[in-house]
């Protein structure tokens, strides 16, 4: 999910920064810096090595919204509200990770149920 907030951040960004700068360049730059922090992250933890691959390719998912907002796309969903845009897409893949989740917590609690004495003896 830390890699989607900082892909829907520098999405927020690269549109307030105006016409000085192109946006799917800066984009470019951002994606590029946080993939080189992320694989630093993997590198360098092996505890939390996965942790960094995740955030680095659920933040390049926000890069290929494919009718508004994404690289080389549109800037705005507004001509059309059906439209894929970055948002629908951070909010999806974060509803894609609630999910997955529950899901996981649900089985292990109701159809594979481990309790301590067990571990025990």
């Amino acid at each position: 999910v830390l890699g989607v907030f900082f892909g829907y951040a520098c999405f927020a960004f690269g549109d307030s920064v105006g016409d000085a700068v192109s946006r799917d360049a800066l984009l470019l730059l951002l994606f590029g810096l946080w993939s080189g922090v992320c694989c630093f992250v993997r590198a360098a933890s092996k505890r939390h090595g996965y942790a960094g691959f995740v955030a680095s390719f659920t933040a390049i998912i926000t890069l290929v919204a494919p009718d508004c907002g994404g690289l080389g796309a549109r800037d705005s969903c507004e001509v059309d509200e059906k439209a894929l845009g970055v948002s629908k897409v951070v909010l999806m893949r974060i509803q894609m990770t609630l999910i997955g989740i529950m899901s996981v917590l649900l089985t292990s609690v109701l159809i594979f149920p481990v309790s301590t004495p067990t571990l025990v003896h």
